[in-house]
Parts: structure tokens; sequence; C-alpha cells
């Protein structure tokens, strides 16, 4: 019989390339992008804070409970479907926790776990409150896991995590099996959150600033006989900080009063040099809908006889009645209460009831 010695190092090198096969072949076997119920692994480890995090809780859903979570209630609805003994699913929980702290407010998100019931109050909680997740929280109980799998979606073979995002009517917008690209579920997302132009809110027309001088002026004034409409006019200046002041209240008044039969306007009385596109722009970065004039007088004896009553000291505010007369004038910031009386005393309406 031949007999065969084998060294001690040579026994040492086999045992190592038999241990290294053995490693190779498991790591290449692991799912890395979907993976199937099996063997649970241990729970994420988290980095331990001073807070206690106190354990959100897990509700139990059968199928037809699950039917009615998918129904959306005038919002997207983002649901991730998982299991703590899914690798994929805990590595992309914290992606999905951000998701929700970014778009809470603006869509639906649940969470759903295919955990046995066992984990309920137990395995499921405790990941959760390690991810600081503060999702709705379900853990399906089901005597047919594959039927409810192939309800949720035609898309859906069962492996995990799941993703399937819905519109406000409920149809799927988007969906995916394994982790989710997070970029790509941020833009779907968006999609559905962008707003409707039917139902948006008309932006405030603001009149483009033009020069008048002091006979366009006076015609202004004097067409309230034809009109029978009163007239408010406030003179002003980007450079005066008590007329700035005083403008966000005259917005508020003529919002109030000018659907009442009385027209409104703004005359400035900034230099030529600033053209009408300084004070434009300033009216517009205060969304002012008055419209606006630049007084560029060419006569000033004209312009005093047509106010004999203003010394040029700005804030100044004049109120003119239906038939072109002044009722009511002042220097300074106007007490909104004192104007919008005087405004009530010359209404139309008011007028014909006296």
């Amino acid at each position: 019989m031949t007999e065969i010695k084998i060294s001690s190092v040579s026994l040492t090198k086999i045992i190592r390339l038999i241990l290294f096969g053995f490693i190779f072949v498991q790591l290449f076997s692991f799912g890395i992008f979907a993976q199937k119920k099996g063997k649970k692994k241990p729970l994420v480890k988290t980095v331990k804070t001073a807070r206690t995090a106190v354990s959100p809780k897990v509700e139990q859903v059968d199928a037809t409970a699950l039917r009615n979570l998918l129904k959306t209630n005038g919002k997207p609805l983002l649901v991730n479907f998982w299991a703590t003994w899914c690798d994929p699913c805990r590595e992309e929980f914290p992606d999905l926790v951000k998701i929700d702290s970014d778009y809470g407010e603006k869509i639906d998100f649940i969470t759903v776990s295919l955990d046995d019931a066992e984990e309920l109050n137990t395995g499921v909680p405790k990941f959760l409150t390690e991810m600081k997740a503060q999702m709705p929280a379900f853990l399906l109980a089901t005597q047919n896991e594959d039927a409810v799998i192939a309800s949720v979606s035609k898309d859906w073979q069962g492996g995990l995590p799941f993703t399937i995002l819905y519109d406000a009517d409920g149809k799927i917008a988007y969906s995916r099996m394994g982790k989710v690209k997070i970029d790509v579920l941020r833009i779907e997302i968006e999609k559905l959150i962008k707003p409707d132009p039917a139902k948006s809110v008309e932006p405030k027309v603001v009149s483009k600033v033009k020069f008048i001088d002091e006979s366009e002026l006076s015609k202004i004034i004097s067409s309230r006989k034809e009109k029978e409409r009163p007239l408010f006019i406030n003179f002003w200046a980007t450079w005066c900080k008590p007329c700035i002041k005083e403008l966000p209240d005259l917005m508020k008044i003529q919002n109030e009063f000018e659907s009442r039969g009385i027209d409104f306007i703004l005359v400035s009385t900034d230099s030529i040099g600033s053209m009408d596109e300084r004070v434009s722009v300033f009216l517009q970065t205060l969304d002012v809908t008055m419209p606006s004039y630049i007084l560029k007088i060419k006569n000033k004896d004209t312009m005093f006889t047509l106010m004999p009553f203003w010394n040029r000291v700005i804030p100044f505010s004049v109120l003119y009645d239906g038939g072109g007369k002044v009722a009511f004038a002042y220097t300074g910031i106007v007490e909104t209460k004192r104007l919008k009386s005087e405004i009530e005393q010359i209404l139309p309406e008011n007028l014909a009831k006296k």
C-alpha cells in the first residue's frame, strides 16, 4: 500500500480554500435588490442617544383592511411593503423616513410590514423606533399572502421591499420592487404635488406707472361729476418712509371699498430722474394694484389753483365726493378708522339713503 503524507502546512491551505469558497458562495447568493421571505436577520444597529425613543404603535390588518388603506383621501399615497428580515428594506428605510419628513404634509405615507404576527409588538416597533419613523405603520396578517400581493399590483412578484405610489385619484403613478432610487421617487412625487394651473389663484395685476401733469390730474378729478363716483388720491414718494408705512393700510381700504363705488389712485412725487421704472418696481414689490402716476408739474400756478390746501408735504391724502368737491384732506399718515368713516359718508349707496 502506498502511503500518502500530507504536511500540516498543506492541510492548512486546503482548509483555508474551503472556507474561502464557502464565504464566496454565501456572498454571491445574497439578495441585493429584493429579498424573499426567509431566515430573519438581526435588526440594524443604531447609535444610542440620550433621549429614549417611544415605540410607535403598529396596527395589524387583514386583506380587507389593507384594501381600505390603499384608498386615497384627496392626496397622493405612498406605500412601502417591507419586513425586518429583509436587508434591502432596512437599508433603504432611512431614505424613506427623509421622504416622509420632506413631503409629509403633501402626501399620505404608510408602511406595511410582512413580518410574522409575533413581531407586531416586538421586532417591528423596535426597528421603527431605531429609524425614528413617524409614518403610520401596519403589519399584514393573512392566510393567503400571495393573493394579497397579486391584488396590490401585477408588477409585484412578492419580493421586498416593494414601493407603490398612487395619485390623488387612486391610480398607480409609480411602483418598484427592490430598493427605490430616492431621486427617482422624489421626481415622481413632485409630479403629483405640482399645483393645478386651473385651480391656481390669478396673480394680482399691477398697473403700469404713467406720468401725469396738473391738467391731466384736473380732468380726472372733474370727471367725478360725470361718473358720480368719489375719488381718493394719495400723494407719496419712494423715499418717504411715512408714505411707505401707510401704503399697506391704503391697499386694505381699497380692497374693502372699491366695489362700493369709489376710485383710488396713487400719485408719486418722485423726481423725474427716477422715471417710471423705479416707482413701478417698488409698487410691484408691494403688490399695489391702484392706478399709479408720477406727477410732472408743468405750471406751478395751475397746480396751486387745483390744490390750494396742499403745502407739498407728503404723504398727503385727499378725498373727493361724487361731484368733484373736496370732502376730506389730510397731511401725514391718515388714521385708518377716520378715513373709513369719511369714505362711508360719501359713498353713493349711503347718499341715496339720505
